[in-house]
């Protein structure tokens, strides 16, 4: 049974280890919400090869657009206990105010909350705090598993599921007939009733 907040709202933090496949999840219940003609807001991360290593890059899931969050820091400039990535301030105010407008909408997806907001309260915290208090159906929250005790008491919602990735996306399962024997479990998000 899928918990209910009291308007109806459901909240998922989706959690796993880094590669278990928590953004995939997150595109992936994207287009299925746009395909069957749901609105989807908030933001998605995407991690890729750069000039310099590793770039961190984040997408409005309401116009597409994309930008440079972060790079990964050169390994001997990181210290004990600092931050392996270098943040954007620009871009991180550029989060919080597509979280802060991305609702109302029927998927609400934040990939991801992690220690800058939860444990500095600093970063796309206020857009956090706003998505997560706007009009929504469904949300889906990423946060890292050691995180997912702060996130709670940050954010002490009734209706929050917390739900584990241990695997990493097959896309083949994605696809796999039914007829196969293979048991896959589907969210189903209503639609808009007229008049909201």
């Amino acid at each position: 049974m899928t918990p209910h907040g009291p308007d109806g709202r459901r909240l998922f933090v989706l959690t796993g280890e880094s590669g278990a496949g928590k953004t995939t999840r997150c595109r992936a219940l994207a287009r299925t919400a746009r395909a069957v003609g749901l609105r989807v807001g908030g933001i998605t991360a995407l991690e890729q090869a750069g000039p310099d290593g590793a770039e961190r890059w984040v997408e409005d899931m309401g116009s597409g657009e994309r930008r440079l969050l972060a790079r990964q820091a050169p390994p001997g400039a990181i210290a004990a206990g600092e931050p392996r990535w270098e943040l954007g301030e620009v871009a991180l105010a550029w989060v919080s105010d597509i979280l802060s407008g991305a609702c109302p909408t029927d998927l609400l997806l934040v990939d991801e909350v992690g220690p800058v907001e939860l444990l500095h309260r600093r970063g796309s915290l206020r857009g956090v705090e706003r998505a997560l208090a706007g009009h929504y159906r469904m949300a889906v929250v990423v946060v890292r598993p050691w995180l997912v005790p702060r996130f709670l008491q940050l954010f002490p919602t009734p209706e929050a599921r917390v739900v584990g990735i241990r695997e990493p996306w097959n896309s083949r399962l994605a696809e796999t007939p039914a007829s196969s024997g293979t048991r896959l479990r589907v969210v189903r998000i209503a639609p808009p009733a007229t008049g909201e």
